[in-house]
C-alpha cells in the first residue's frame, strides 16, 4: 500500500481487538489486489446513546490504481443488529467480493 491505512472510530471505543481485526481485513483486501494504493476504514456508531441494540456502520474506501471500490454496511432493517467485529467482518467480505469484480473488469479491459 503506498499509504498508511487510516482507520477512525466514532461513538464506538477504538479497542485493540477492533484495529486488529481492521488490519487483518486489509491484508486480505492485500491478497486479493497487491496494488492497493489507499484503504480508509470508519466504524461508526449509528444509534449513539442506546445501551442496547446498537446499529453499527462500517465504512470502507479502497484506493487502486484507476479506480475505488467503497464499502458502507450496515445491517439492512433496524432489527439487525451487529456488534462491531461482526459489522467490520461483514464490509471486509464485501468489499473483498467488489474488489475481485474490480480485478476481474481489469483483466478482461487488458
Amino acid at each position: 500500500m503506498d499509504v498508511p491505512p487510516e482507520i477512525a472510530f466514532r461513538g464506538i471505543e477504538p479497542t485493540e481487538s477492533l484495529k486488529n481485526r481492521i488490519l487483518e481485513g486489509i491484508d486480505d483486501l492485500e491478497e486479493v489486489h497487491p496494488r492497493i494504493v489507499s484503504c480508509r476504514v470508519k466504524v461508526d456508531d449509528t444509534t449513539p446513546g442506546r445501551n442496547s441494540g446498537k446499529i453499527i456502520r462500517v465504512r470502507v474506501d479502497v484506493g487502486i490504481p484507476g479506480n475505488s471500490v467503497v464499502v458502507d454496511w450496515k445491517p439492512e432493517t433496524g432489527d439487525d443488529v451487529a456488534d462491531a467485529d461482526q459489522a467490520i467482518r461483514h464490509a471486509f467480505s464485501v468489499a473483498r467480493r467488489q474488489l475481485r469484480k474490480a480485478v476481474e473488469r481489469q483483466r478482461a479491459g487488458s
